[in-house]
């Protein structure tokens, strides 16, 4: 008994020093692309992640981004060390998704070039999507680009949910151990 309750306890103490503590990472925005194929039917492309907490130190609240977690088209990881990319969105809505996107960037392999604009605040600039296939020299060029559904996944949140979720499983097979 007096056991079960110090683990109650102690448990209790480390979830409001750990839930006290300032949260280093912002939450994950996800928002995947659609644009026209050869066909002229509209596909999913790629898609792009990134931390909301890295944004543009020079705009504070504006939501401005220069770098992603992860960056996708057409199966292929895109490099971080050959891109230009610029990403906004509103931060006090982030399920609304990116509100523009700009980028220059080339794949891990070298192999293709992708380039990419659409500014959802601003419709007299039209969206475009151009793609460069070095082994060809084929380029293939689309003026419709658009960002799919948003998504938002809270990463020091959901760390959080997991850890709790297997103290408790632990706690219970320990229980039923006891029985």
């Amino acid at each position: 008994m007096l056991k079960s309750i110090l683990i109650a306890l102690s448990l209790m103490f480390l979830s409001v020093v750990t839930l006290s503590q300032p949260v280093q990472a912002g939450p994950i925005l996800t928002q995947e692309f659609f644009a026209e194929d050869a066909g002229g039917d509209i596909i999913s492309i790629g898609a792009i992640s990134f931390d909301t907490d890295n944004v543009d130190e020079w705009f504070p609240g504006t939501g401005d981004l220069l770098a992603w977690e992860s960056f996708t088209l057409f199966g292929l990881e895109i490099d971080t060390s050959f891109f230009f990319v610029s990403v906004g969105f509103n931060p006090e809505d982030l399920y609304a998704g990116l509100e523009y996107l700009s980028f220059d960037v080339t794949d891990v392999g070298m192999t293709m070039a992708f380039q990419g604009f659409f500014d959802l605040n601003n419709q007299s600039l039209p969206p475009q999507f151009t793609m460069f296939d070095f082994a060809s020299g084929e380029l293939t060029v689309s003026d419709v680009f658009s960002p799919g559904q948003a998504s938002v996944v809270s990463a020091p949140a959901t760390l959080w949910l997991l850890f709790a979720s297997a103290g408790g499983l632990l706690l219970r097979q320990r229980r039923q151990n006891m029985v």
